[in-house]
């Protein structure tokens, strides 16, 4: 119900994290039960929302290789429904439950307000994935992350700030990141 008048939900993988965003004051929060989150679940979610506005979706799954996985197979379910996929930055190993039990609504609520899109999430997953300490691993990365800044929109904030982070943790230039694929 807080959901459907909001436009947006948190989806978290099961019921114990539903509960505790629940008790917390999070009523937006919904389980997916398990980590794969499913095309007809998506296009749910993705109904959410007016002609004027479209649904927004906050993932909050553990922080863990299961979550994050998780979270770029539905980054790629969500490429053609129109959905607003954010991320919540989870602290290492916590799930949702955790957070709220030990920190607290407002520091759940917090990490929502900062919950980056989905393209910053997959992109620093590559550069923090990445064997940067070999050329061959970081020429790697550069591939990965070319390809997926390359959808994002030219001349804008995010796309700039996209190319700046990889160059960085890359140690190559911009013009590395901001050309097209080598062949």
């Amino acid at each position: 119900k807080d959901a459907m008048k909001s436009g947006r939900f948190v989806v978290v993988e099961g019921y114990t994290d539903v509960l505790a965003l629940h008790q917390a004051g999070i009523g937006e929060a919904v389980a997916i039960m398990g980590t794969a989150m499913t095309q007809e679940q998506l296009a749910e979610l993705a109904k959410v929302g007016d002609s004027n506005r479209r649904g927004m979706v906050f993932l909050a799954l553990d922080a863990d290789r299961a979550g994050r996985e998780a979270m770029l197979r539905a980054a790629r379910l969500a490429e053609d429904r129109g959905v607003d996929l954010r991320v919540i930055d989870m602290p290492e190993g916590t799930d949702p439950a955790d957070l709220v039990n030990q920190d607290g609504a407002d520091a759940f609520k917090e990490r929502m307000d900062r919950a980056a899109p989905m393209i910053e999430f997959q992109v620093r997953r590559v550069l923090a994935d990445a064997d940067l300490e070999t050329p061959s691993g970081r020429d790697q990365a550069l591939g990965e992350a070319r390809k997926l800044i390359s959808a994002v929109p030219e001349r804008t904030a995010t796309r700039d700030a996209l190319v700046r982070e990889a160059a960085d943790r890359l140690d190559v230039p911009v013009d590395y990141v901001m050309a097209g694929p080598a062949g």
